[in-house]
């Protein structure tokens, strides 16, 4: 029978702290992670040093899933939701109550599977089971709901002080999740769940209850304008970020017709696997540098879910083409080498 703690993996291969010269650490850490269902390759190395910090504190599985229960947020995300898993008490919900998005359909980019194939302590879930990706999004939607109580205790501490009427917040990402979705996890692919983030502002000048679907962002140069347009300061020039404070107060603003989203794979791990993402209107049309299918194209409006490419359409060719263009000046704006084009 295969040993799931000693399966090879590409990326998580030590734990540097965890085992003690003579492997008493590792075998009891073995015991108490099959004891939960846990694989050691699924976990970073702080999450596995956490556990076994836990498991120093108690004496029976059963105490070391109420420790983890109180386990840090960042210490669970990093075990790819598996310690949340454990953690909580109750069943995952019925197959009804739980969204199915583990779909893969033909023409998506063959680079995106060499890159999972290659890469299974990265991308552990390439031929896991349907139950497994639902169960994964219930852990990971837990996950949130834990975010979202620290959350609340942040802004109940600015009531507290007096400070809420006279602060600026701002919840968001660096990226979003497959958790499922096309048969990925993790980020490093172009597909919506990834490059679309949550951006939730709060400031004394907003608009309450207003929300916008309308306006293209991106996160890293508009959140920089933003914040500095907050606190008074001008924006250096050259600088592309576009503030938001704007859209906030629902005031009219000049604004971008399209936006270009970047990836390289596994920070460079990986096959070196770059891409580009251009969005204009319900038009997205995604390319990577490499393999078959490496061209997409969606309408978003009829195919949210991304799971019918239009790129390998003929009588799709002018958008596919007005696309191209579109990426093209991107590219030239900003002086991306981006040689896949």
């Amino acid at each position: 029978m295969n040993d799931p703690v000693n399966k090879p993996s590409h990326y998580y291969v030590t734990c540097p702290g965890v085992a003690n010269d003579d492997g008493t650490v590792t075998v009891e850490c073995r015991h108490v992670m099959h004891g939960l269902g846990l694989n050691r390759n699924f976990m970073t190395g702080a999450a596995f040093k956490y556990l076994w910090r836990c498991l120093k504190k108690a004496n029976t599985v059963e105490d070391i899933v109420g420790r983890l229960q109180a386990t840090p947020t960042e210490m669970i995300a990093g075990s790819h939701a598996r310690v949340a898993r454990a953690a909580c008490r109750e069943p995952a919900p019925d197959n009804a109550e739980c969204f199915h998005a583990w779909l893969a359909r033909p023409g998506q980019p063959e680079i995106i599977r060499v890159e999972q194939r290659g890469h299974w302590g990265i991308y552990p879930y390439a031929d896991r089971s349907p139950e497994d990706f639902r169960r994964l999004r219930w852990a990971y939607f837990r996950l949130i709901e834990k975010v979202d109580r620290e959350i609340g205790r942040v802004l109940e501490g600015l009531s507290d002080c007096g400070l809420q009427d006279d602060t600026v917040v701002v919840l968001s990402s660096d990226h979003g999740d497959a958790h499922g979705a096309h048969r990925w996890n993790q980020k490093s692919a172009l597909f919506e769940e990834i490059i679309r983030v949550p951006l939730i502002i709060r400031a004394p000048d907003a608009t309450a209850g207003l929300r916008d679907r309308e306006h293209l962002i991106s996160t890293g140069p508009d959140l920089y304008a933003t914040i500095l347009d907050y606190a008074g300061v001008e924006v250096p020039v050259g600088r592309r970020g576009l503030s938001l404070r704007s859209l906030v107060a629902a005031e009219p603003s000049v604004w971008r017709d399209a936006l270009c989203v970047e990836t390289l794979f596994d920070g460079g791990r990986g096959y070196d696997t770059q891409g580009r993402a251009l969005i204009a209107g319900w038009d997205k049309y995604v390319l990577y540098d490499r393999g078959r299918y490496r061209e997409q194209l969606f309408n978003l409006e009829t195919d949210p879910g991304e799971m019918v490419n239009l790129a390998v359409q003929d009588r799709h060719r002018g958008t596919l083409e007005r696309c191209r263009a579109l990426l093209r000046e991107q590219l030239a704006q900003t002086g991306d080498r981006f040689t896949g084009l």
